[in-house]
């Protein structure tokens, strides 16, 4: 560094930044997923009290699992978004999106298992029994577990203690796939965003 007339050093500009504008359009892709499922029919399934939970519930997995796909992106050195954003600023985005991801992927288990249980008329304890019995189901609610050991091993004191390997991000997202592709009704076969 330079240093000023009394001897200190002079300040340095920082280094010149990415516009912050692809980081906010990463941003809005959850909204933007949310936009798409309320616009393909979903803005219909909030008239009853169990429609409103369950529909809500579907929202916050649809943005939930979009910031975690967007997460995987940012951390995957992608060559084109380096250049974009910075990997700097790629990693801090991904740190940023992991809470509010784990926070909307529990709200989407929890309102969903509020949603059928209304629907049913059963409490979300043997609501949650007879979701496990069904075909995938078992596979999303490891991949929750997952996630919340994702978040958990990335804390700053506890990602000190272990490796890298230890993350279990992709692991997390190809098992939560199957659900979405069988029991998701806004994945399932012949809707327009299965395509």
């Amino acid at each position: 560094m330079p240093e000023s007339p009394h001897g200190c050093r002079a300040p340095v500009a920082p280094p010149s930044r990415p516009g912050r504008l692809p980081v906010i359009a990463l941003w809005a892709s959850g909204p933007l997923a949310a936009t798409l499922f309320l616009s393909e029919g979903g803005a219909g399934d909030f008239t009853t009290p169990a429609e409103t939970v369950t529909s809500s519930g579907i929202l916050a997995g649809l943005v939930g699992t979009n910031f975690v796909l967007v997460m995987l992106i940012l951390a995957a050195r992608i060559p084109v978004v380096d250049a974009t954003i910075g990997h700097d600023r790629a990693l801090a985005t991904h740190r940023s999106l992991g809470k509010p991801a784990l926070y909307l992927l529990l709200g989407h288990a929890v309102l969903l298992l509020a949603g059928y249980a209304m629907t049913e008329g059963i409490n979300p304890v043997a609501e949650m029994y007879s979701l496990l019995a069904t075909p995938d189901m078992p596979l999303a609610f490891i991949a929750l577990g997952l996630l919340i050991l994702i978040v958990v091993t990335s804390l700053v004191a506890v990602r000190r203690r272990f490796p890298y390997e230890v993350w279990f991000g992709y692991a997390a997202v190809l098992t939560a796939l199957p659900h979405q592709l069988s029991a998701g009704g806004v994945l399932a076969e012949g809707t327009v965003l299965r395509g």
